[in-house]
């Protein structure tokens, strides 16, 4: 199937140079994408002002998807300039298509030289031959616009213009590192950020929940798929659960804030270590107690690189609304996220001095060593060899053991004691070691812990 393709606005502003730079770093991304789905590319030419890609399969579905574009339509292509073959073929393309339909005929001529016909000569001459197939001409909104495009490089027939993404290539402003939870905020983030040119390397701070990892690597492969396929895209995968042992040994109102001070170090760390120019958050302005203007102001104090918060304004159901267009909603609905250690009482405002007293004491370069050291770094072969983990199954039978349930409401088990995290580490050491105890939750986060 025959494709034009139409650079986005940012591209085909910029000085020649640059153009062409931006031009061919798309085509390639447009390719490897190809390649990877396993689609044929029989013929691909790139041009000035667009794009020509001639592939075996349909190729819709993954050049929509690629960042960079404004909009692409499926082409007949004709190397005839003559106007009555050209009348003819768009005759035959266009007249089942406007059936019942109101319609229009667009002709730009960018011929160079030769020009023996106007472009208004084809509107008029086309439109006149479709007519009595249509339910009439509208001009301004018609149901359906065929478009004639004569150039140098041949005449191109199509009907209807696919939206883009718009933005820049990926991997045309830089690379970013996305902290990256699997909630609904961070891919949305991970999008934004993708959508105008970054190339995202994607970090998991793993808190110790098999259900929460395994949602967040499906939203990892679901995103590498539709808008990073192809390319090479790097997964950090972070154990950060005695780190969290830690930080409760701190003050309680301040524990939420320096869970986020360690993800931001650790981020910071990380961003040097493979040449990122800065680190991408899914935080959204007042959503929780970290994110007020205060706590965010002076969590960035406290590193180097520029923290992009794609997020910051929009409200939940506007995130909401991106997550459900670009398909990663219902997977992060199920995998809720881990950030708040501690839920009463905690710091809206944070204070520089207590903050500043706080983390004097912290030995935090040989913690963020010791992380860095036992980070795990994903491909996406890697993930395609993965197996999917078995959930709990609430089946089995826990007559015999006594059930800590961890989650947001009581399952209805014999035995059953229902507990919030917080309650469940006070008595833990109180509990009769001559019994057998299983530890659930919704997620499997707080059991592990």
């Amino acid at each position: 199937m025959q494709y034009i393709i139409k650079y986005a606005g940012e591209i085909s502003t910029k000085q020649s140079r640059t153009k062409w730079g931006m031009i061919n770093r798309l085509y390639s991304n447009i390719v490897k994408a190809l390649k990877y789905h396993g689609l044929t590319l029989i013929e691909g030419k790139v041009y000035w002002d667009f794009l020509y890609v001639d592939v075996e399969e349909d190729a819709l579905f993954i050049l929509k998807n690629i960042p960079g574009i404004q909009y692409l339509a499926e082409v007949k292509v004709l190397e005839s300039y003559d106007k009555e073959q050209i009348i003819e073929e768009g005759f035959k393309l266009f007249k089942d298509r406007i059936a019942g339909k109101k319609f229009a005929v667009r002709c730009r001529n960018k011929l160079t030289e030769n020009k023996s016909f106007r472009s208004k000569d084809i509107e008029i001459e086309l439109g006149s031959r479709l007519f009595d197939y249509s339910t009439g001409v509208d001009l301004k909104h018609a149901d359906i616009f065929c478009h004639v495009e004569i150039r140098d490089k041949g005449t191109f027939l199509y009907s209807e213009k696919i939206p883009g993404l718009m933005g820049f290539p990926v991997g045309n402003t830089g690379k970013g590192i996305v902290m990256f939870s699997g909630g609904i905020d961070s891919p949305v983030a991970a999008y934004q950020a993708i959508k105008i040119g970054m190339k995202p390397i994607f970090v998991y701070f793993d808190l110790g929940g098999d259900e929460q990892k395994r949602n967040t690597y499906n939203i990892f492969r679901f995103i590498y798929k539709k808008y990073l396929a192809g390319l090479e895209i790097k997964f950090i995968e972070i154990p950060f659960l005695e780190t969290i042992e830690y930080i409760r040994t701190l003050p309680h109102k301040y524990q939420n804030l320096l869970l986020k001070y360690f993800f931001y170090n650790v981020s910071d760390k990380l961003a040097y270590r493979h040449k990122a120019n800065a680190v991408i958050t899914g935080e959204a302005l007042g959503q929780v107690s970290t994110q007020t203007i205060q706590n965010l102001t002076l969590l960035d104090k406290y590193i180097y690189h520029s923290v992009f918060r794609p997020t910051l304004f929009m409200s939940k159901l506007e995130i909401i609304d991106i997550a459900e267009q670009i398909g990663t909603f219902d997977m992060s609905y199920k995998g809720k996220e881990f950030c708040a250690i501690a839920t009463k009482n905690v710091v809206t405002g944070g204070n520089k001095d207590i903050f500043d007293n706080i983390i004097k004491d912290i030995p935090l370069h040989d913690m963020i060593h010791s992380l860095v050291k036992d980070i795990k770094i994903l491909g996406i072969d890697d993930f395609e060899k993965m197996e999917k983990g078995e959930t709990m199954n609430p089946g089995i039978d826990y007559s015999n053991v006594v059930l800590i349930n961890l989650g947001t409401k009581p399952a209805g088990y014999k035995n059953e004691i229902h507990l919030n995290l917080d309650k469940a580490l006070a008595q833990y050491e109180e509990w009769d070691r001559g019994k057998n105890y299983k530890v659930i939750c919704d997620e499997g986060v707080k059991s592990k812990i």
